[in-house]
């Protein structure tokens, strides 16, 4: 096949992966890399980047470079390898042993230098890599760009080891390039993970949580009722950045002057210098939030919160309970709030509770909204302002070689253009809350934290600078929020009507819990069917199934409960059913159809132990519902008849 032939089959494999960037090739100018041969005649590409040139591959032997790069990684338990650059295949070679150890062994390639994509669609390594089911090409100009690829990468490879490595080229000659992805990965890959795993886990930690604050609902006041309520007031977000220390004095003499919002542990920096914010916030579903709650000494702070919250924690509040609608990645909240007719803008908890903070200000009618001791770095090599934990010092070299390449610190200008140590997630904060001012451009937003990494976009002063410009005038800051919350009543909730909802909720779980283990009767059948070598149908399911899983569809409690995790698990199979369609260890269509069987199987295995998980969540709840003094009518004697059929 002639050169131009072969370009253009592998143009047209690659257009099935990326084929935006497929359509690109045929016009790239690839002349900054030439072909040229190493000294052990393979071929080899010399890079010619302005003045500098480098080659993509050992001028001495590529072929040996790229297995003596293999040899030095450690992979044990790795199953997804990412390879930045791709060059001419030599690295494809030297893991390709590896990769074919296991199905569900993955290298992928990621590449910034279209003309290096070019010069490999011109060989028949190329042809080999893009027909390779265990093999991703993929394209990025930059990382900044480039945040939906990485996205769709950690998705798709979702709960699997990974490591990160280079080409020895780009390894020496984009090294901060390297470092960078590096993070990247690694970063979408825990969050995504977390995520991900908690779902898997059937979500139990945040519907124990939902359910036994969301049986106190009628105790709370309606958070939502005070938005737009403090239009043109000055919000003053806290974190519990190690500046806050320079800082916390003055915040104490503006309470007439500002809102001043804390949450999570900056609620505990504030209060052990005497300062009392307006507004406490909490969304953490786990026990660290507990701690936090009852070491603080803000007892009488009100508190916006979100069901997911852990529950313990709530009942430790002691200030009034500030209800928001909605409750972020789970529509259960909006299926209790329609049928409670509870009204309200659902808000963004973004990625934590200080973003949180940011979107209740905003709803509230803020404006300017001024961040203070949000740090995102290790400022004077310190983890928090003082009064979060005991040493707030951290060592230089333990946060840079801790094991985790997510929580290893790096480099990064702060705002005064001095070197400080930051870590990926924090980078991340800051871009997304650049991001979310660019959404509001009615809104004035000021960074008044004095170090740390800033935000983009957003102007630094010294808080002393806001107060002067911005808080001109004295006011009753404390006496609105107690009448505005005075005004926050939920109408119509009580625990009858409670008690209701959660009966409905349980039967439709029961139900889908039955309609699971219908189908996975049906799923038996068709197993039996096909080691007896019966015709079966393409689908591998009965006339039965199809028509139980239409009904679990329709069950509330799919829609509200089921539906995420199946979604995630979803995903997971869908990659190990790609695994099992490309096998070649498989031998024939029988093999392939009894995989996909136990595929399917795996799927309303999970489905069933979800809903099983949340009806123990569900009776758990009601239970201390019951131990505190509430009336649960007949439920819990329902509930044990009902385990006992």
């Amino acid at each position: 096949m002639d050169k131009e032939a072969l370009f253009n089959k592998n143009v047209e494999l690659l257009s099935r992966i990326i084929p935006t960037v497929a359509l690109r090739l045929p016009y790239v100018d690839s002349s900054d890399c030439e072909f040229c041969e190493s000294k052990a005649g393979e071929a080899n590409i010399i890079k010619h980047n302005g003045e500098q040139s480098f080659s993509l591959h050992s001028q001495y032997n590529a072929k040996k470079e790229a297995e003596k790069w293999f040899q030095s990684l450690d992979l044990a338990g790795t199953q997804v390898l990412y390879v930045y650059g791709v060059g001419l295949g030599y690295y494809y070679d030297a893991a390709i042993e590896w990769l074919r150890g296991q199905r569900d062994r993955y290298l992928i390639f990621l590449e910034d230098d279209l003309s290096v994509l070019c010069r490999l669609m011109e060989t028949e390594k190329g042809t080999e890599i893009l027909e390779d089911k265990q093999v991703q090409i993929h394209y990025f100009p930059s990382i900044e760009d480039s945040g939906n690829m990485f996205h769709w990468l950690s998705w798709y490879f979702v709960l699997l080891p990974l490591d990160v490595s280079a080409i020895r080229s780009y390894e020496s000659q984009k090294a901060e390039q390297l470092h960078e992805l590096r993070l990247k990965i690694m970063h979408d890959s825990v969050v995504n993970d977390a995520m991900a795993g908690e779902y898997m886990r059937h979500s139990q930690t945040f519907f124990r949580n939902f359910y036994s604050n969301f049986l106190f609902l009628s105790e709370s006041e309606h958070g939502n009722k005070l938005f737009g309520k403090f239009k043109g007031v000055p919000a003053i977000i806290c974190g519990a950045g190690p500046s806050l220390n320079k800082n916390v004095d003055l915040l104490g003499k503006l309470e007439q002057k500002a809102l001043v919002f804390a949450g999570g542990s900056s609620l505990n920096a504030v209060s052990a210098k005497g300062v009392l914010p307006h507004f406490g916030a909490g969304i953490d579903p786990n026990p660290p939030q507990y701690e936090r709650i009852i070491s603080n000494s803000g007892f009488e702070v009100p508190f916006f919160y979100r069901n997911r919250l852990f529950h313990e924690a709530f009942r430790a509040i002691h200030g009034k309970h500030l209800y928001l609608n909605g409750c972020g990645g789970y529509p259960i909240a909006e299926w209790f709030e329609a049928k409670l007719g509870i009204k309200g803008e659902v808000i963004s908890e973004g990625h934590n509770v200080v973003n949180f903070c940011v979107e209740i200000a905003r709803a509230l009618g803020c404006s300017p909204i001024i961040f203070v001791g949000m740090d995102l770095a290790y400022s004077g090599l310190e983890a928090y302002a003082s009064g979060v934990v005991e040493n707030v010092k951290v060592q230089e070299e333990k946060i840079l070689n801790n094991g985790n390449t997510d929580s290893s610190a790096f480099i990064r200008p702060d705002i005064n253009g001095k070197p400080v140590y930051t870590l990926w997630k924090w980078v991340q904060e800051s871009e997304w809350i650049g991001a979310y001012t660019e959404e509001y451009p009615d809104v004035q937003f000021i960074n008044a934290t004095e170090g740390g990494l800033g935000f983009p976009g957003i102007p630094n002063m010294s808080l002393q600078e806001v107060v002067d410009q911005y808080m001109p005038r004295c006011l009753d800051l404390r006496g609105r929020v107690a009448a505005e919350i005075n005004d926050a009543h939920f109408e119509h909730i009580d625990s009858a009507r409670t008690m209701e909802l959660m009966t409905e909720l349980r039967d439709s779980l029961l139900r889908s819990q039955k309609l699971c283990e219908d189908i996975l009767l049906e799923i038996d059948e068709m197993e039996n069917k096909v080691k007896k070598g019966k015709t079966v149908p393409a689908s591998l399911q009965t006339g039965k199934s199809v028509l139980y899983e239409a009904d679990l569809l329709e069950e509330e409690a799919y829609r509200v409960i089921l539906e995420n995790n199946s979604a995630v698990c979803s995903k997971i199979l869908e990659r190990h059913s790609n695994e099992i369609k490309y096998d070649t260890s498989l031998r024939s269509d029988r093999e392939r159809q009894l995989e996909i069987l136990n595929v399917n199987r795996e799927k309303f295995h999970f489905l069933r132990d979800t809903a099983e998980a949340n009806l123990r969540a569900m009776n758990l709840a009601v239970r201390n519902y019951e131990r505190a003094g509430h009336d649960v009518g007949n439920f819990l004697e329902l509930s044990q008849e009902e385990a006992k059929v």
